[in-house]
């Protein structure tokens, strides 16, 4: 590797690692791809099938760079508090319901355990 050459502006070589290869990956999403692509349209992708294909690839390049650009962006900038905030509100109300529900919880839970005490019992109360 010594024999390698930077030009300015390079970014450093990747460093090795355990996490799975991209390249398997991707693999395995085209194979997903082609299995939905015959479940929705009953066939895999085809040449000659009616359709425009550089069309297709033009919008869908064009979407994938609104993607990118949307990552960027969020990556750069901070998230706007009226996000913030409802974010926060879904968490509290996500919070508020567990609470509830934990009451709930108790209440069947000392409902439940009369009844088992009331039929230890004999069924006095």
């Amino acid at each position: 590797m010594s024999g390698l050459k930077f030009r300015d502006g390079d970014q450093p070589l990747p460093v090795v690692n355990d996490a799975p290869d991209i390249q398997s990956q991707v693999i395995a999403d085209i194979e997903q791809r082609r299995r939905v692509g015959i479940a929705r349209y009953g066939t895999a992708l085809q040449p000659h099938n009616g359709r425009d294909s550089l069309r297709d690839l033009y919008e869908e390049l064009i979407d994938a760079a609104m993607y990118v650009k949307q990552a960027m962006v969020e990556r750069d900038q901070p998230i706007p508090s009226v996000v913030v905030a409802e974010l926060r509100a879904k968490i509290q109300r996500k919070d508020d319901l567990i609470a509830e529900l934990r009451k709930s919880l108790d209440v069947a839970t000392r409902m439940r355990d009369r009844l088992l005490a009331q039929q230890r019992n004999g069924g006095a109360s």
